[in-house]
């Protein structure tokens, strides 16, 4: 059986760079142009480990697809202050791209396509691009279904489930990514969580950050309150809060960063740590929080406010600061966009009508 993944991509985000509230730079739609960027189709993907490369792609044009360039992706240059200084773009062949992630080394890039039965992998120093796994007839496989990459540590891991020479899938699982190998030698099994998922009723988001640990949120039957959960390998899901709503949800490591509606329709911003158990209230609001992003050491959280005319309040809070909640005084509203943040949480990136901007974080 195939269950449904409201699970997130968790994409290694790293950046340098000092502490303190300041517009780093400022990409003018005029500018990304000049590139060779198209500002409506552009997305911002990742950072390199180092910090120095940032990752986009778009969707190409209908002449280029004629030619059979589907897809482009793009790594932007950073100085160590975030100024991009040059811009490479590398062409891809691919049905679709439905996710992306750099490998653990930071070497290559996979990309999932063909809805999960496909990898293919770039060679950033080269541009070029190979094959991974293509499902292929009477031959076993890997499919990634909903298609998500996880890069934890050393390892690179994909939810999804194997299949025989008949095309019969196995369980819902987590697999591990060999790059050195090919076709299913590629994806060795670490985790099966079909019978996991399948014992938590009415499961509206689950979110894994390796094969050992994961973060649920269940909605109670017959009743509008969610649950959350806590996930560790070999151990029972353990329920650690209730809301009317969780419009934010991200986990990284063996935290929780989370927005929940309490009653008297509050929003209260919450950091959870799974390995002691407590619970952090970072901030209350009587408006909605949403749009949550949490950066990879678990240090910084970025939340948003959305106003009625579809504009953004941006906040964030860190460990650098005693969880001080506060906005980002450069951008005290701004168009809804796409947000990043540095794994250190020191740096967070702005991709909206106006342009990309990269802001450091106190």
């Amino acid at each position: 059986m195939r269950t449904f993944w409201a699970g997130i991509l968790f994409l290694v985000l790293t950046l340098g760079g000092t502490a303190s509230w300041a517009e780093a730079w400022h990409l003018s739609k005029a500018e990304l142009i000049s590139y060779g960027i198209n500002p409506p189709m552009f997305q911002v993907l990742d950072f390199s480990s180092d910090g120095r490369m940032l990752m986009g792609y778009q969707a190409t044009q209908r002449d280029e697809v004629a030619k059979g360039i589907t897809n482009r992706l793009f790594e932007l240059n950073l100085r160590s202050d975030g100024k991009v200084t040059g811009v490479r773009s590398h062409n891809l062949s691919v049905p679709a791209v439905e996710q992306i992630a750099l490998s653990p080394d930071d070497r290559e890039v996979v990309v999932t396509t063909a809805s999960g039965a496909a990898f293919v992998v770039l060679d950033r120093a080269t541009g070029k691009v190979r094959t991974l796994m293509a499902h292929e007839p009477r031959t076993p496989g890997f499919r990634s279904y909903p298609p998500i990459l996880l890069r934890t540590g050393g390892d690179l891991l994909a939810t999804g489930f194997f299949y025989d020479e008949e095309d019969y899938g196995g369980p819902d699982s987590i697999a591990r990514i060999d790059l050195t190998k090919s076709g299913v030698e590629a994806f060795e099994l670490v985790a099966e969580v079909e019978k996991l998922e399948r014992s938590m009723k009415r499961l509206v988001i689950n979110a894994y950050t390796d094969h050992e640990t994961g973060y649920f949120c269940v909605q109670r039957e017959g009743s509008k309150v969610y649950t959350l959960y806590r996930w560790k390998a070999g151990q029972e899901p353990e329920a650690f809060d209730e809301a009317l709503s969780v419009p934010g949800f991200m986990p990284k490591g063996d935290t929780l960063a989370y927005v929940a509606q309490r009653s008297g329709g509050l929003y209260e911003l919450v950091i959870y740590d799974g390995a002691s158990a407590t619970r952090r209230v970072v901030a209350t609001s009587p408006v909605e929080l949403g749009y949550l992003t949490f950066s990879e050491d678990g240090s910084t959280v970025q939340v948003n406010e959305i106003t009625p005319d579809r504009k953004m309040r941006l906040f964030t809070a860190s460990s650098r600061t005693g969880w001080k909640y506060q906005p980002v005084p450069d951008l005290p509203r701004s168009s809804v966009g796409n947000i990043r943040l540095s794994r250190d949480g020191r740096w967070m990136t702005l991709y909206n009508q106006d342009g990309l901007r990269i802001v450091s974080l106190p």
